[in-house]
């Protein structure tokens, strides 16, 4: 029987390749798909220097041309910036049978090594099945348990090999390497950027040789037999609506006290009703934020004038940026230190306030914050629908969390000096100006950051400026031996001062001799002498202060890791023509929570005169290591976002984790605490979830209305602050499941009327995080239509996938994802989930109405 059904999986996937989908895109490589769901997600190679010590070109980070010349063909071929590698590769799909050849020819003067990543293979499409290697079977390919986030060998699946047979319910999949052997490992949590978060198990070649004139050919190929499957199909189903009482409960959750304060007395047991008394000054400005933080967290606030009296003063000998809070039964006290904003304490005050008996209260006591780091900041990008989203993310999120810098790349911006460079995600002038005033109107100092030497992709688009690019063929960075270089740049930055009224700006200055240049350290230290100086000089001539990225002033062993200065000679001449005092963003992302190792660069920076920001990213052990070492010396901090060029929500969405990382980033360099971050007591995506899409809390409770769209009812289950009756789930299906066959939507009929519809829902099977799974339409009697894309990690995870949603709340496995309906009593006569994914497979156990 085994036989036979393996047999029919064969020739179903050989009658014109049936269930079977490729492609190779620039940049991202190999994709291999069966029956819709994803085998390889993507491959990759480079050229090294033997020992790691220098790399020579990146298919990830860099162009390659494609052909497709036919249906079964993709070509590829690349040249590097300096010409010295170079090659091609071919995939050729032959009915199941996917060959994939490469070349990889190196002309440089000494041997070059070439790491071929043949593919990243999706694990959640195998877990369920089984693997051998050289035919003989090997342990489960259920994610394991390793001692070592960074040592290979215990995550190997078998020695190099040259053939591997995946087998799963989604069909079967066989490796076979035709010019040399390939090596299979567990990436799962392993320490490198292409396995951040991700699912994957890696194949491939490492330490392929290639020596001065040679050419090495690599080859393998894939057998593909997908499970045969039927066409998918629509469902209906008629419900019942049923009375829910108290189907949104009174209350929720209390927030965490994050920023961790200095020192808290604060008593919940002993709370007192919110009742804010009017005042002038500085009270009224505490009042006003205070109210208008608990307007965003309770759908009643205390409008009336109350018993509570406020009482600020200002102490100038206490620590910059500190504040003390009482709350008694008559008054809120608040002593600020110099420069501390009074909102930041009122923000504080409304996250503090909770439900209790039917009344919105606070605790009584006292709360100190000294921060321990006194420059805190967030590096963010705009774009045309920045203005709306940085309030929104900072009003709810990075401003509660203590932060008080924002590093805005804003180079893509509609600048009058530059006429000719525009593109989709300009922001206007404007609206910059806008945002950067708003910023000091709520205590923000905005940086502008134009990059003004490489990184300067931005100023050559549509081929403009192509007079003052250093190498045309690879337009990257300005040659600033260029005349033109000096004036446009003077213009430039007279205007982006001007636009943004600054008192510090950033230049940038960070890989600039990435791409498009010969390896010749000499020569980038001699441009960077002539441009560095140039760019100070506009920094005193407009009496504001200069930042820069730090990587390339660090030679090799000056630092944990972005030491790109080439050598001590060279770093060290480049760091002597940096005006002295200037604000080096010091970046380094490696996840190392121990302070010790960031401590050189920074100390180095600081012993030669200039004022280190420590530069971290978002992985949790950077995080926390870093910012400890800024404050056992008083550095500033700044959170680096790198998700893509335009600020947006929806960019957000596609980089969650980068966001969710803001959380413990201000609690770090806020409060100073030591824990590490399991050891919190919280989780950071929760943090954010409940800053940025909190839905408001019920003072007193509020019923509502449930479906039955099922014969069995498994109970009313309480997910977040909502209800919900629980029926034997209806789902989409999965192409990875063979009990649940794929469907293209699932539509229920109703009859109810509510302002706001709930849904509790999982998935199947994993997904790419941010990936849409499914979209879901709510239909109104009046033809109308209210849609939802979910999305995975955003909206929605499968059971065994523990982490919390960034938009919802989620219990015992089950997500809540909310839609409003724009008003209240609004006639609902149907809700539908269409498939956006041939294996995620939604399901749905239960809708709530309010």
């Amino acid at each position: 029987m085994v036989l036979a059904g393996w047999l029919g999986w064969l020739v179903s996937g050989a009658v014109g390749a049936s269930g079977i989908s490729f492609d190779y895109q620039s940049g991202a490589g190999l994709s291999v798909s069966m029956n819709g769901v994803p085998v390889v997600r993507k491959s990759m190679f480079q050229f090294y220097e033997p020992g790691w010590t220098k790399g020579y070109y990146s298919s990830t980070y860099t162009t390659q041309t494609i052909e497709r010349p036919d249906a079964d063909t993709v070509r590829m071929r690349f040249v590097g910036a300096d010409g010295r590698a170079l090659g091609s590769g071919v995939f050729h799909r032959e009915g199941t049978r996917l060959v994939c050849s490469y070349e990889f020819t190196w002309k440089g003067e000494k041997q070059a090594n070439v790491e071929l990543t043949a593919g990243l293979i999706w694990a959640p499409a195998f877990e369920k099945g089984s693997l051998k290697v050289e035919g003989a079977k090997v342990r489960s390919l259920a994610p394991g348990v390793y001692r070592s986030k960074s040592d290979m060998a215990e995550r190997r699946y078998g020695g190099d090999a040259s053939s591997f047979e995946f087998e799963a319910p989604v069909g079967k999949m066989g490796i076979r390497g035709l010019d040399t052997k390939l090596a299979l490992f567990d990436a799962r949590g392993y320490s490198q950027d292409f396995a951040e978060g991700r699912d994957y198990l890696w194949l491939g070649a490492m330490g392929i040789e290639i020596q001065p004139g040679a050419t090495a050919k690599v080859g393998f190929e894939l057998d593909l037999s997908p499970k045969p499957i039927s066409p998918a199909q629509d469902l209906e189903l008629s419900s019942v609506t049923r009375t829910l009482k108290g189907a949104v409960a009174a209350g929720g959750p209390r927030m965490p006290l994050v920023p961790k304060p200095t020192a808290s007395t604060l008593d919940f047991t002993k709370p007192v009703l919110v009742g804010l008394a009017s005042g002038a000054g500085d009270a009224a400005a505490f009042r006003k934020e205070a109210l208008a933080g608990l307007a965003r967290r309770f759908d009643e606030t205390p409008v009336a004038v109350g018993p509570l009296k406020i009482l600020v003063t200002r102490q100038e000998d206490a620590p910059v940026d500190s504040y003390r809070l009482s709350i008694s039964s008559t008054a809120i006290k608040v002593a600020l230190g110099p420069m501390t904003p009074v909102e930041r304490v009122a923000r504080r005050v409304a996250l503090l306030a909770f439900v209790a008996n039917g009344k919105l209260v606070l605790p009584t006591g006292t709360l100190e914050e000294i921060p321990a780091t006194a420059w805190r900041g967030v590096h963010l990008f705009v774009g045309p629908k920045a203005l709306a989203f940085h309030k929104k993310l900072w009003t709810n999120v990075l401003l509660p969390m203590g932060f008080n810098k924002v590093v805005l790349q804003c180079e893509r911006t509609a600048w009058e000096c530059l006429p000719n460079v525009r593109g989709g995600i300009t922001m206007k002038r404007a609206d910059l100006a806008a945002l950067c005033d708003w910023y000091r109107s709520v205590g923000v100092e905005p940086i502008p950051l134009v990059q003004s030497f490489g990184h300067a992709e931005w100023l050559f688009a549509g081929k403009a400026n192509q007079d003052i690019v250093f190498n045309p063929d690879v337009p990257y960075a300005v040659d600033p031996r260029k005349p033109r270089v000096k004036e446009l740049f003077n213009k430039l930055w007279d205007e982006v001062i001007s636009v943004t009224k600054a008192k510090t700006i950033h230049f940038g200055l960070d890989e600039v001799d990435m791409l498009g240049f010969p390896h010749d350290p000499k020569l980038v230290t001699e441009l960077w002498k002539i441009q560095v100086p140039m760019l100070g000089e506009i920094a005193k001539r407009h009496g504001v202060q200069m930042m820069l990225w730090g990587d390339k002033g660090l030679a090799p062993g000056e630092a944990v890791d972005a030491a790109l200065g080439d050598n001590a000679e060279e770093a060290a001449a480049r760091r002597a023509v940096i005006p002295k005092g200037a604000f080096v963003a010091d970046w380094h992302y490696k996840a190392e929570p121990k302070p010790s190792p960031f401590m050189s660069s920074l100390m180095l920076w600081e012993r030669e005169g200039f004022q280190p920001v420590a530069s971290a990213w978002f992985r949790p052990e950077n995080i926390y290591g870093f910012n400890l070492a800024a404050a056992a010396h008083g550095f500033g901090t700044l959170q680096t976002t790198w998700a893509g060029y335009e600020s947006s929500e929806e960019g957000m969405l596609a980089a969650p984790e980068q966001f969710s990382a803001m959380v413990l980033a201000g609690d770090y360099a806020t409060s100073g605490r030591e824990e590490l971050p399991e050891k919190l007591g919280y989780d950071p995506t929760e943090g954010f979830r409940s800053l940025m899409y909190e839905r408001k809390q019920s003072v007193r409770g509020e019923g509502g209305l449930s479906l039955q769209f099922g014969e069995k009812l498994d109970g009313v289950r309480e997910v977040g602050p909502l209800k919900v009756l629980m029926n034997e789930s209806v789902g989409l299906g999965s192409n990875m499941e063979e009990e649940a066959p794929l469907r293209s939507s699932v539509s229920i009929n109703t009859h109810f009327r509510a302002q706001e519809v709930d849904l509790a829902v999982d998935t199947l099977a994993k997904a790419d995080e941010g990936e849409v799974v499914a979209r879901v339409l709510v239909t109104t009697s009046d033809g109308q239509t209210v849609s939802r894309d979910l999305r995975y990690g955003i909206d929605i995870r499968t059971p065994g996938d523990s982490r919390a949603v960034l938009r919802g709340e989620r219990a015992k496995g089950v997500c809540l994802v909310r839609i409003p309906l724009g008003k209240k009593d609004v006639a609902v006569t149907g809700i539908r989930m269409e498939n956006r994914s041939d294996y995620a497979g939604l399901r749905l156990f239960g809708v709530t109405a309010i």
